[in-house]
């Protein structure tokens, strides 16, 4: 048993002893990649370590092989140091035996552990908690379902406002009890959480907000929560993003925020340029930054569209007028035309004032539109309007407005492909594509990987208050290796966690996230990227398991992951194979085109 693996654990007593059967109290044991429970019996030690012969291994470098030892006896908890490298702290405190109360927090090493006791009359088990790479797992599947089947979901990011007592063990178990079964609920930092809200729209999310950060009860910490939705074309590593910058929209007074537009810059600062097709990117950009032409951006999501739109703009004589940033995908199909172009008051359902839309709001600059391929057939015919006319109108009225705005367009369809299927107008594909740029992927441009890590880790420890950590030679190989699926928005997502994670001022293997890592998601105890001296511990059925697991993932990958073939290869029935690879939680080291 892994400290990865979040099933519920049992300790055993020796034959004949008299215990209750029903469990008085429980430990929380909160590591990097999530929560995992330890049932406590009177009388029964148990030690925590980084390895066996532990009765609890949790796979963490801050632990000592047997780092420290649990007795609870009759009413009293007590943690016993085991000559640890890294010691063991009650509050902060350094002990070698102490008494543990039930308000403690219990360090071993960066490994916390919260003391539960449970009503046994009335016995809810604390549940465990996934781990980030768990939750991305599971909220990819839950997006393809959504957007297949038209359904809604909500990301909430949810965060103690202050360090000091602010860890989740705190809070957190209250924060679980107010959600449903089926929503996803996962430790991102120490004192950050996700929550997937599945078939939740703004006002549901909006409620659930706040019933987790009003009001906290006496000896929490102060909450605030940032919210994104799910957008027709978003992606786990979009929704978390915005959730993250909706966040840092939180205020004393207002502490929850919706994610406006879902949409923003990726970076901070002048642009990070550097391979030789970005560098022609931005030459060009230069060169048509004065011009008024529309400009159509290409990229897969994350790719940096909305950073090149930011860069056109301050080139431009138009960059003491606003840019304003709209994410398409992101606004309900009947509200489109009113974010843009504005209504009157009594417009329809709602409208009880009356309202300027983005193309008034940015008049003089830029509007960049993300996710243009999603606008209806109405909103298309009305931007294309605006580009022939360069007037609007405000939903609710006939009057014409003069606007002076030059537009970005950015997606990551064929627009062409979408023509040819009557889904966008061919006339105004012809006039957005007057200027058009193909932004590479970042798995195309590596040279960039470093730098940009290094300035998300500089701007995330000024965020969080913390020293700027520097990245070790091993965890510059793993980013650099590593193929971005989700571009520079997901390299940004996993410094950021890193940075919060990391200790002694150095960011390490450890601190990043098991797909950067190279190993599959669903079950992080069973992978191929294990280290071979951890396992010298473990029974032998689990080493077993690790390296059956090991040599079907080098055969998938050989054969492209076509599993016919892998079957073929291994000699072995595809129903056979198949079973295998669910059971083992097999997935690629990272997605192919």
């Amino acid at each position: 048993m892994t400290g990865d693996d979040t099933s519920v654990l049992k300790t055993h007593t020796t034959a004949g002893a008299d215990l209750p059967t029903e469990p008085c109290a429980s430990l929380l044991i909160y590591h990097r990649n999530g929560s995992l429970m330890v049932e406590l019996r009177d009388g029964v030690a148990v030690v925590i370590g980084r390895a066996r012969p532990s009765d609890v291994s949790v796979r963490d470098t801050s632990l000592s092989r047997q780092h420290a030892r649990f007795l609870l006896s009759g009413s009293e908890l007590w943690v016993e140091d085991l000559g640890s490298t890294n010691g063991t702290r009650i509050n902060g405190k350094k002990v070698h035996r102490g008494l543990v109360k039930r308000t403690d927090e219990v360090r071993l090493g960066s490994v916390t552990v919260a003391y539960h006791v449970l009503d046994v009359r009335n016995a809810e088990t604390p549940h465990v908690m996934d781990g980030h790479d768990q939750f991305v797992t599971k909220l990819d599947a839950e997006i393809i379902r959504a957007q297949t089947f038209g359904r809604l979901i909500a990301v909430l990011m949810v965060q103690a406002t202050r360090r000091p007592n602010g860890h989740v063990s705190r809070w957190g178990p209250r924060v679980q009890s107010l959600l449903r079964p089926v929503d996803l609920f996962a430790l991102h930092d120490d004192r950050t959480v996700l929550i997937g809200r599945l078939e939740s729209g703004p006002t549901e999310a909006a409620e659930i907000a706040r019933l987790i950060v009003d009001d906290p009860p006496r000896g929490e910490p102060p909450l605030r929560c940032g919210i994104s939705l799910l957008a027709r074309q978003a992606t786990t590593d979009q929704l978390i993003a915005s959730a993250r910058t909706a966040l840092r929209h939180t205020s004393q007074r207002q502490r929850f925020a919706l994610a406006e537009g879902q949409s923003g810059k990726e970076g901070d600062g002048e642009p990070v340029v550097l391979s030789p097709g970005m560098r022609e990117i931005y030459r060009q950009a230069e060169r048509v930054a004065d011009s008024p032409i529309p400009v159509l951006i290409y990229g897969e999501t994350g790719t940096g569209k909305e950073v090149l739109a930011q860069a056109i703009h301050e080139r431009s004589g138009r960059r003491r007028k606003p840019i304003r940033f709209v994410n398409c995908g992101a606004i309900p199909e009947q509200l489109v035309e009113s974010v843009l172009f504005g209504h009157e008051r009594g417009s329809f359902t709602g409208a009880d004032q009356r309202r300027l839309g983005v193309f008034e709001e940015a008049d003089g600059g830029t509007v960049m539109l993300d996710e243009v391929g999603e606008l209806s057939a109405g909103a298309q015919t009305a931007l294309l309007r605006v580009l022939e006319t360069r007037r609007i109108s405000r939903v609710g009225s006939s009057k014409e407005i003069p606007v002076d705005v030059r537009i970005v367009a950015a997606t990551n369809r064929d627009l062409q492909q979408m023509c040819r299927a009557g889904q966008f107008r061919l006339d105004l594909f012809y006039r957005l594509e007057s200027m058009v740029f193909h932004l590479p992927p970042l798995r195309e441009r590596r040279v960039e990987i470093l730098p940009l890590a290094e300035r998300f880790a500089r701007a995330a420890a000024k965020a969080n208050g913390c020293k700027v950590p520097r990245l070790d030679e091993k965890t510059k190989q793993l980013l650099t290796a590593h193929d971005w699926p989700g571009n520079v928005r997901e390299l940004r997502n996993v410094i950021e966690r890193a940075v919060v994670i990391a200790d002694e001022g150095s960011i390490t293997p450890q601190d990043l996230t098991e797909r950067v890592r190279g190993g599959p998601t669903l079950d992080p105890a069973v992978h191929a990227a294990e280290e071979p001296e951890d396992e010298a511990g473990l029974p032998i059925k689990e080493r077993l398991q690790r390296y059956e697991a090991r040599l079907l993932l080098d055969a998938l990958e050989a054969n492209d992951w076509n599993q016919t073939r892998t079957a073929d290869a291994l000699d072995m029935p595809l129903r056979t194979l198949v079973h295998k690879i669910k059971k083992l939680g097999l997935q690629k080291r990272y997605d192919r085109e």
